[in-house]
């Protein structure tokens, strides 16, 4: 046996044991040039038998599985590092044969059990539908490649560090053109379809199928079809229960699948070959398929329930969409527009972010911009009104968002040529005129200002804020009355617009018409009974009053 500290190559340190494999030990190492976990699979015949035509035996198949796992390569199974033969160290200075794989996070068995310990039903169906796919993926390239694992099982199923499922152990798998079966070579019992040990036939892509089906079941309900209380076990019952293909009905255990899901493993674990689906891939198609109506039912529940504005709720459904089909940008764009409509700008960002990962576009990077612009993160919200432009070089939008945001910063420079260029796009964009008219103001130019809200007022003759901006430059250049008629206009087109009160009562109070100016700032108190700089004005205009 091998210990801890051991040295392999003068590289791989072996560091705990991990076990027995079918024809070795496993035992997690480190790999002192690349600097990193990884596992390695030895394989010393004398620990497998004692006799030597069986040792062996041992040997081919533990060089079958090096070659397997070299035309098995891809992003579904285990990753092979390296591999060869070496004498120990130590007396009696046997050969031994080796494999350097990835290091994996733990098996499919492992967290089945876990969860039997927490009491849950079973994984959750998101997580079902992405561990699925990656199995049915990986076990799709097998047959291409062909070669059938024969051994699939919830032990030979690791998780991986990105929390994805790979296949592993091929140590009894055979290229199918020249399987040759024997009686104890059909893979492990509860697992094994009931065709290769009942009636010795060869395996294939359907017995591939068959257990991968009682995985399936196993991940779903936490329990072996065969099992009336979890994890399979030998006796009469389960043997019988397998041999016959006899299983616990999965919706009883289970409540509340999608019907087509359940018809979906029964038919895998069906007791005729001829009854299973044909292949890896279409099993692939299925779950796909299923997984795409899941996911719809949730994405229209939402739009029922923006349509009746229960924002939750609508968030609620879309997330659940989201946590079926984690790839679609439109889902997250929607939880991002409610928040953003909601104000909860941290959350949006979080969102919109999310949305610009699957997909970028010009909207979203403007959406999360504003997001940055109304927290005040004026450098951000550039670098993706930025981002926007160059995406869509005429997207006149994000040339206005972008000029605000310099505006903020103080940059007028730079937030009058984004305005210019808004304008020269878009000739009639009221917006523009009344943020250029505002960089203006904050110049003192108070000339163009009034030029630029002008046009706007002309394109939106209903804009309070054009008004209100307005007004402001009038009152700078002190043309009271015009700056009165503004404010007022502000007041018409926006009842509430407590800062159009404030401003004209201010006016109204230099001009000296106190009764009015009075008025005005009442108003703005009974809209804003917080702000003490009312209630100064409202004692000023009494005091004068009661003067006279």
């Amino acid at each position: 046996m091998y210990t801890k500290g051991y040295r392999i190559e003068n590289r791989y340190v072996l560091t705990s044991s991990l076990g027995r494999g079918s024809f070795g030990e496993v035992w997690s190492a480190y790999d002192e040039i690349n600097k990193k976990e990884i596992a390695i699979k030895i394989c010393k015949a004398a620990l497998i038998a004692d006799d030597e035509e069986e040792r062996e035996k041992a040997i081919r198949r533990f060089r079958d599985e090096i070659s397997l796992m070299k035309r098995a390569r891809s992003s579904y199974m285990v990753e092979i590092l390296d591999y060869g033969k070496e004498k120990e160290s130590v007396p009696p200075h046997a050969w031994y044969y080796y494999i350097i794989m990835e290091k994996m996070e733990g098996t499919l068995a492992d967290s089945l059990q876990k969860f039997r310990n927490e009491g849950k039903e079973g994984i959750r169906l998101e997580d079902f539908f992405r561990y699925a796919e990656c199995c049915l993926l990986g076990l799709a390239d097998l047959h291409k490649k062909g070669i059938i694992h024969r051994d699939i099982k919830p032990s030979n199923l690791f998780f991986s560090k990105q929390n994805a499922i790979k296949i592993g152990d091929l140590g009894i798998a055979r290229l199918s053109e020249r399987t040759r079966q024997t009686q104890t070579m059909f893979g492990t019992v509860g697992y094994a379809a009931p065709e290769l040990f009942v009636h010795k036939e060869q395996a294939n892509e359907k017995s591939d199928l068959f257990s991968l089906g009682i995985a399936f079941y196993e991940m779903l309900t936490l329990r072996h079809p065969c099992s009336d209380k979890g994890a399979f076990y030998l006796s009469k019952e389960t043997i019988r229960r397998m041999v016959s293909a006899d299983f616990y009905p999965i919706q009883e255990i289970r409540k509340n699948l999608p019907e087509h899901l359940i018809q979906l493993i029964q038919a895998m674990i069906a007791a005729r070959p001829d009854e299973r689906p044909s292949s890896a891939e279409q099993v692939l198609q299925q779950i796909q398929k299923i997984r795409q109506q899941i996911a719809t039912f949730h994405f229209q529940n939402a739009q029922e329930a923006m349509r009746k504005n229960q924002q939750n709720q609508a968030v609620e459904s879309l997330l659940q969409s989201a946590a079926i089909i984690s790839e679609n940008p439109e889902v997250y764009n929607q939880i991002a527009l409610i928040y953003y409509n909601q104000r909860l700008y941290e959350k949006a960002i979080e969102y919109f972010s999310k949305t610009l990962y699957l997909k970028k576009d010009k909207a979203p990077y403007t959406n999360r911009g504003l997001c940055y612009y109304y927290l005040q993160k004026y450098d951000e919200a550039i670098a993706d009104f930025s981002k926007a432009i160059q995406i869509d070089p005429r997207f006149a939008d994000a040339y206005n968002n972008r000029g605000l945001a310099y505006h903020k910063k103080k940059d007028y420079y730079r937030a009058l040529q984004n305005f210019h260029r808004t304008l020269t796009i878009k000739t009639n964009d009221a917006r523009a005129y009344n943020n250029r008219g505002m960089t203006y103001s904050e110049q003192e130019e108070y000339d163009k200002a009034i030029m630029d809200f002008t046009r706007s007022i002309k394109i939106q003759p209903h804009d309070p804020e054009s008004y209100f901006n307005r007004g402001l430059a009038y009152r700078h250049k002190k043309l009271f009355d015009q700056a009165i008629a503004d404010f007022s206009k502000a007041i018409q087109y926006d009842s509430k617009d407590v800062y159009s009160y404030y401003q004209r009562a201010l006016l109204y109070q230099k001009i000296g018409d106190y009764p009015k100016a009075l008025a005005d700032f009442k108003e703005a108190q009974r809209l804003r009974p917080d702000n003490t700089k009312l209630q100064k004005g409202i004692q000023i205009c009494e005091e004068k009053i009661r003067s006279r």
